[in-house]
This record gives C-alpha cells, structure tokens and sequence, in this order.
C-alpha cells in the first residue's frame, strides 16, 4: 500500500539490521579477546550479549505478529506466500540459534566454564543465517509489505516496538557506527519535536550503558 503515490518506508528496518549485524562482529571480537586473556571480566560482554539477543527476538517477535500474517491474509499471488513463509522459517532458524548463545552466555555470566571455540562458531552460524535473512528480507519481502501493508497497519507494530526492553536505547544503538546519513534517517523518524528532547536524553543513557558493554576492548 502507498502514501500518496509512494509505497511505505521500511527504511527503518534496514537500518536495524545494519546495527544487528554490526552488534554481531562487536560480540565476535568480545569472545576472541576472551579466549586469547581468559582473565579479562566478561560482564560487560555477558551485558551486550542480552541486549542484543533481546532487541532481535522482540524485533522478530513483532514482525511474526503484526507484519507477515496480515501480508499473508491479503496476497493472493503464490510467490509472495513463498516469502512470508520463508520469513517465519528463517526467524524460527534465528531463534534456535539465539537461544544456543542464551544459555553459553548465561553459563559464562554465572562463572560456568564455557567452550569458547564453540561459542565462536556458534556466532558465526548466527550471523550467516542473520546476514542471509535481512538480505532475503530487504529484496524480497519489504516489496510483498509495500504492496499489502497500509500506514495505519503499523501502528501496533509501532507500539509493541516501543515497548521493547531498553526501548530508550534502540535509536542511539542503530546509530552506533552507522554512516552519517542513516543515523539522520533513523532519527528522522521522529517527530521534530520528539526528537528534539528525546535525542540527547537517548544518547546519554546508551553511551552510560555503553561504557559496561566495553569492558572488553
């Protein structure tokens, strides 16, 4: 569906997946460091590994609930279910695999001796599978959402969005080694006004919360 005569931005889920997959090698090198100093602390990596796992699970969970249904329930067009299908199955892939790294992570924040060359290979099937799927998801399935999905269908995807774990966070974190240009598109999602109080507030809590991610350099 269109506003006006252009189809629906989805821009703002690119510029998530970009901020998903540089998170990815941020926790890689985080697990390497560790398996070359086994004494450096790894709450900090512990930390960053939760926030991101939970960012893309309620991501997913949002887009399972609120985007590829409806997109189902209004195609007719076989190759279209083809995709919205294969966008369920590659969440569900993702999810196994998150939660492989859940419970290694959560061994590792308690102390538990952990594999670390498992750990990375497992990052590494992750991040293939996520790399595979929001390129899948940006050529294929964004084009089946802009034909069936109209404004006002995003407004509960909005708030579920909204209200994520560390919601505050989320634009501060997309922008976090993003080029110049998509951290303004990201921010110019909001409202000029909303923008205008929220951004530094934003960016002050994530850059606190930044400074335990780091632990590890």
């Amino acid at each position: 569906m269109t506003v006006g005569d252009k189809p629906l931005d989805f821009k703002m889920n690119q510029l998530l997946h970009g901020a998903f997959k540089r998170e990815l090698v941020r926790i890689t090198a985080g697990v390497v460091a560790l398996a070359d100093d086994p004494e450096l602390d790894a709450t900090g990596l512990v930390q960053r590994w939760n926030f991101f796992s939970e960012q893309l699970e309620h991501h997913h969970m949002g887009e399972d609930k609120y985007l590829w249904p409806l997109a189902q329930e209004r195609s007719s067009r076989p190759e279209e279910q083809v995709v919205l299908t294969a966008m369920e199955a590659e969440h569900a892939a993702l999810s196994g695999q998150l939660h492989k790294l859940d419970v290694q992570f959560a061994d590792l924040g308690a102390g538990r001796s952990v594999d670390l060359a498992q750990m990375r290979s497992n990052l590494v099937e992750l991040t293939t599978i996520l790399v595979g799927h929001c390129q899948h998801e940006e050529r294929d399935a964004t084009k089946v959402l802009q034909r069936h999905i109209r404004a006002a269908d995003l407004d509960e995807f909005h708030k579920y969005t909204r209200s994520g774990p560390d919601a505050a966070l989320v634009f501060p974190w997309i922008c976090d080694g993003a080029t110049q240009d998509d951290q303004t598109a990201a921010w110019d999602t909001l409202p000029w006004f909303v923008r205008l109080v929220a951004k530094p507030v934003m960016t002050r809590k994530y850059q606190a919360r930044k400074q335990t991610f780091d632990a590890i350099p």
